[in-house]
């Protein structure tokens, strides 16, 4: 006797496999074990952690009992106008400006959010290619524009200003004005220069050879170096060995205490520099020297091609909207200097 008479045969598969009782940080972890196993950089980690916390946050105070399965479109909609017109800035940052401020000023800026958006995309893309969700609520939501003049850099007055308020008589103070100097003249991440060792430093050749490891792009890179900087490295590399004998530091940054220098520490002192040297216009942070150097790369007559490959972007993108900004200071540069002026009527 056939036992299959009478019984339900099932042909379709359902569209989706996934089961509801994992928590968002559950979810979140299995997330971070996925892209740990696929190479992602510490630095690329703890930032997603860093977003993860923000957007966890806001929806543990706005939907507590809500499961990572009944995230919405709208819902995310909801968390990004909250990020444009609610959420205080430095809430929470241990080196926060608002808190010598009486009204501490409230909605982050585009670009801002576009990074915390590209993380929480990466989270929720990862749910649904896993099966977590049924649906991605952000599959059809698209970054914020976000205006060019954005990008900041300093003046010629500001960077003179910022370089004489520095105390080179002590350790911290010639070290700060070593790496100032670097990030002007080659326009590193502040995550590549502090990831700086003696052995990547030629003086002789005057020298940077940046391997895979600590880049961006992963991909290794050479920048030349001008006779100042390299001289103020060269003395600082032999210093570090004297102060710190009989330990051989390795690193070229340090810490009064002979540690690798934190891109947080530095960051804090920047601001301290940009208090003491009256600059308010522009934002003192170790990535305006990276708009700095590229700014007058352009306008010092550098081709684009050139400063892609010093600044190791990827892609033209961000290098040509350096040269857009600054064609009208072109324009300007060469109604004074064209060898036009010069020449009898």
């Amino acid at each position: 006797m056939d036992k299959r008479k009478g019984r339900t045969l099932v042909r379709k598969r359902t569209e989706a496999v996934y089961t509801e009782q994992e928590s968002l940080e559950t979810l979140f972890k299995m997330f971070l074990d996925y892209k740990v196993s696929q190479g992602l950089r510490e630095r690329t980690i703890q930032d997603h952690k860093k977003h993860h916390r923000y957007f966890a946050k806001w929806l543990s105070d706005q939907y507590p009992a809500l499961k990572p399965s009944e995230l919405t479109p709208q819902i995310v909609q909801a968390y990004i106008s909250f990020m444009k017109v609610d959420k205080v800035q430095f809430q929470g940052h241990p080196f926060s400006p608002s808190k010598n401020q009486e009204e501490p000023k409230v909605g982050l800026s585009p670009s801002t959010i576009n990074i915390r958006l590209r993380s929480l995309k990466c989270f929720l893309k990862y749910l649904y290619d896993h099966g977590h969700v049924q649906k991605n609520p952000l599959a059809g939501i698209k970054l914020l524009r976000v205006d060019e003049d954005e990008i900041g850099a300093f003046s010629e007055q500001q960077v003179a200003k910022l370089l004489k308020v520095v105390d080179k008589k002590t350790y911290a103070g010639y070290r700060d004005l070593a790496l100032m100097t670097l990030l002007l003249d080659t326009g590193l991440r502040i995550s590549e220069a502090l990831s700086l060792t003696i052995e990547m430093f030629d003086p002789t050749a005057r020298l940077l050879t940046l391997p895979g490891r600590v880049t961006k792009t992963r991909k290794l890179r050479q920048l030349p170096l001008s006779p100042e900087t390299t001289k103020l490295l060269k003395q600082l590399v032999q210093e570090n060995k004297h102060l710190f004998y009989p330990d051989t530091p390795e690193h070229i940054f340090l810490t009064a205490f002979g540690d690798p220098l934190k891109p947080t520490i530095f960051s804090r002192r920047l601001r301290q520099y940009g208090n003491k040297a009256g600059i308010s216009s522009s934002r003192v942070s170790p990535h305006t020297f990276r708009h700095t150097f590229a700014k007058f790369y352009i306008l010092n007559g550098g081709d684009p091609f050139t400063l892609q490959v010093i600044l190791g972007h990827s892609s033209m993108d961000m290098v040509r909207k350096y040269v857009q900004m600054y064609s009208e200071d072109v324009k300007i540069q060469h109604s004074k200097f064209s060898p036009l002026k010069r020449l009898p009527r």
